[in-house]
C-alpha cells in the first residue's frame, strides 16, 4: 500500500528527481529512503524535512541535533546543532528528566519515586515527534536521547525502535525489566557508516504554498563531521 501512495505521490509532482531515478515502486522490493518518505509526508499535507549528516563523527552529530529536536528546539522547521538546556534525558515530550528520575505519565506527582511535577496538571507542554533515520540498507525509528556523565565525560544515546527486534522481545524484556536497554538504546559510538539522513516533521499542517514549494526536496541541513 505504502508503494501505491508512493506513486500517487509521484503522479503528484512530489519528488520528480526520485521518481526518474526509481521508475516504479509497485510490485517491486526496492528499497525506499528518506527522500521518498519526505515525498509521502508532504503528499499528506503534513510539514516533512531531511537533514543529512555525513563523515566520521555522524553519532555525536546526530545524537547533538536530536537532543535539540526533542527539547522542542527544531519546532520552527529551523534544525541546528545547539543544545540549549542541557540534562540527561530527552523524551518526545519535550521534558527533561535526570537518568534515576522515572517518568510519570500524568498527575501531579508527590508519592516516593513518582515524577514531581509542578504547577498544574493540564498545562501545555511540548510535543515532538519521533524521527525516522536512515542509512545504507536500514532505517529505525528515533524516540528519544539519554545522557549520562558530564563535561568531556558525557556519553550520549539514542532511544530507538528497530524493526530488526521483535515486539515480543522487547515487550518481555520490558516486562522483565531486563535487557530492555540493549534492544532500544544505541551509543553514538556504535554509527560507523558514512551517512546518515534524519526525516523529521514540523508541527502543523503544510499550508497551500508549502506544499507547492515542497515538492522538491533537498536536505534542509547538511551536516559534514
Amino acid at each position: 500500500e505504502i508503494q501505491h501512495w508512493l506513486e500517487y505521490a509521484w503522479s503528484s509532482g512530489f519528488d520528480p528527481t526520485g521518481a526518474e531515478q526509481l521508475g516504479g515502486v509497485v510490485s517491486t522490493r526496492t528499497w525506499i529512503g528518506a527522500t521518498e518518505a519526505v515525498a509521502l509526508l508532504r503528499f499528506a499535507g503534513l510539514r516533512a524535512e531531511v537533514v543529512d549528516f555525513e563523515g566520521r563523527g555522524c553519532g555525536d552529530a546526530m545524537e547533538k541535533w536530536a537532543w535539540r529536536h526533542f527539547n522542542g528546539g527544531c519546532s520552527d522547521g529551523s534544525p541546528s546543532l545547539d543544545e540549549g538546556t542541557d540534562g540527561s534525558l530527552s523524551l518526545g515530550s519535550g521534558r527533561q528528566l535526570s537518568a534515576t528520575q522515572p517518568i510519570c505519565r500524568g498527575g501531579k506527582g508527590g508519592g516516593d519515586g513518582e515524577d514531581r511535577d509542578s504547577g498544574d496538571d493540564h498545562r501545555p507542554r511540548p510535543c515532538t515527534t519521533p524521527v525516522f533515520l536512515q542509512w545504507r540498507g536500514h532505517s529505525v525509528t528515533v524516540v528519544g536521547v539519554e545522557r549520562r556523565g558530564n563535561g568531556s565525560g558525557r556519553k550520549g544515546s539514542l532511544l530507538i525502535l528497530d524493526p530488526g527486534v521483535s515486539p515480543r522481545e522487547l515487550e518481555g524484556a520490558l516486562e522483565r525489566r531486563s535487557g530492555w536497554q540493549q534492544l532500544i538504546k544505541r551509543g553514538t559510538h556504535t554509527f560507523k557508516a558514512d551517512a546518515y539522513q534524519i526525516v523529521y516533521s514540523p508541527p502543523g499542517m503544510a499550508s497551500a504554498a508549502e506544499r507547492t514549494a515542497g515538492k522538491v526536496i533537498a536536505a534542509i541541513l547538511h551536516v559534514k563531521t
